[in-house]
């Protein structure tokens, strides 16, 4: 991890211990490996580990899964020479588990971002809740415990990633099902969607949403979580969350669901591992100086269109929601341009529309949208011109 003066680089054994190198030359050279855990240790840290993290007072953060049954990992104070373990207080690690993760906000306070082990009675289906857990010095005492999936039902995650932004504010993307039991079966019933939560407050509340309502990630299986080649392990772990210029949570996440049958549920898992990008469209960023008054209108959609024989094809990005869920898509059309009017309305969800009753002798057309949220109608989009196939 690149904070200007040096880069950190670890790697692990499956079986206990991990290796950390330093560059202080950007990657051209590197220093010799130093052992950063070795399943001996004081907490008992060993196995897999996840992103390491550097915070603005410069400590390096390794999160690690198994600590002595609990969730912790190490941190070093001389950029990766030496390293200390710790443990989060009240966690439970699961025997086969996702990778947890660390967010570091401006003022170098930690969320930990991790999958829970969530007791259940005897004769209870499993449950792994996706929690957070805050620490304001360094990983010696933790507070603020959270369960980010309860609000939409999560009883089982993977793939935690977690990014943070200015002063108590931090971004954590997870992979949710709302379905107990073993979630790494190949006959797990689960439908996987991937959700981002959000703390501004230094992790005392977090609001969670499904960056993927209509389209799911896995269907009706489950998330391979160890080695192998097991079928339902085409996900593997390659997630990661940042953040763009202005503060916008970008999360990166493989998608297994990709054909139209199984994303309206018609058929099983595609088994396949895309590679997608979400991105925050709305409401506040990590990043404070950015911040406006909200909610507003909508923002500008970006659209796009074709025309054949059958009428004129549109489809949109949506647009920056301006703090308040957009509720409808309102599409114009002219035979002149800037002289559009209203021609059909789309549901929030659907970013796509087919204007079937054009005239035969009109040669060209002109096309807009605008997005409807509750402060009213949003800015038109850029105008397209269709012409007569």
């Amino acid at each position: 991890m690149n904070q200007g003066e040096n880069t950190l680089y670890c790697s692990q054994d499956i079986v206990g211990p991990a290796m950390c190198q330093r560059s202080l030359d950007l990657g051209m050279t590197w220093g010799p490996g130093v052992p950063a855990y070795t399943g001996q240790g004081a907490q008992g840290c060993g196995g897999l580990h996840g992103h390491v993290h550097i915070a603005a007072n410069g400590t390096a953060w390794l999160p690690v899964s198994q600590c002595n049954s609990h969730q912790g990992g190490v941190t070093s104070n001389d950029g990766g020479l030496t390293w200390n373990e710790f443990a989060v207080a009240g966690s439970i690690s699961q025997a086969q588990g996702a990778d947890p993760s660390v967010a570091l906000d401006a003022d170098s306070t930690a969320y930990y971002c991790y999958v829970n082990n969530e007791p259940v009675a005897a004769g209870k289906p499993l449950e792994g809740h996706v929690h957070v857990k805050v620490s304001k010095d360094g990983g010696a005492t933790w507070i603020n415990d959270f369960d980010i999936g309860k609000s939409h039902g999560i009883v089982n995650g993977a793939e935690p990633e977690a990014v943070g932004g200015s002063s108590g504010r931090a971004a954590c993307g997870f992979l949710g099902t709302n379905q107990p039991g073993d979630y790494q079966a190949q006959a797990f019933p689960g439908v996987w969607y991937a959700y981002i939560a959000t703390t501004y407050d230094g992790g005392k509340t977090w609001t969670t949403v499904n960056a993927t309502p209509n389209d799911p990630v896995q269907s009706r299986t489950g998330i391979w979580q160890q080695g192998g080649g097991n079928e339902d392990r085409n996900l593997l772990d390659f997630n990661e969350i940042t953040v763009d210029d202005k503060g916008h949570a970008l999360y990166g996440y493989s998608d297994g669901c990709v054909s139209p049958g199984c994303i309206a549920g018609t058929s099983f898992n595609d088994f396949v591992a895309y590679m997608r990008v979400a991105r925050q469209s709305g409401g506040k960023s990590l990043f404070a100086k950015f911040d406006s008054t909200e909610p507003t209108l909508p923002k500008r959609a970006c659209l796009a269109g074709t025309r054949d024989a059958s009428g004129a094809h549109l489809s949109w990005n949506a647009p920056d929601n301006g703090g308040a869920d957009i509720k409808q898509y309102r599409i114009f059309r002219g035979t002149s341009p800037g002289k559009e009017t209203l021609v059909g309305k789309t549901g929030a969800d659907t970013t796509a529309f087919v204007d079937t009753g054009l005239k035969p002798s009109a040669g060209t057309y002109y096309y807009l949208v605008r997005a409807v949220n509750s402060q009213g109608v949003g800015a038109a989009s850029n105008e397209v011109q269709l012409s007569k196939p």
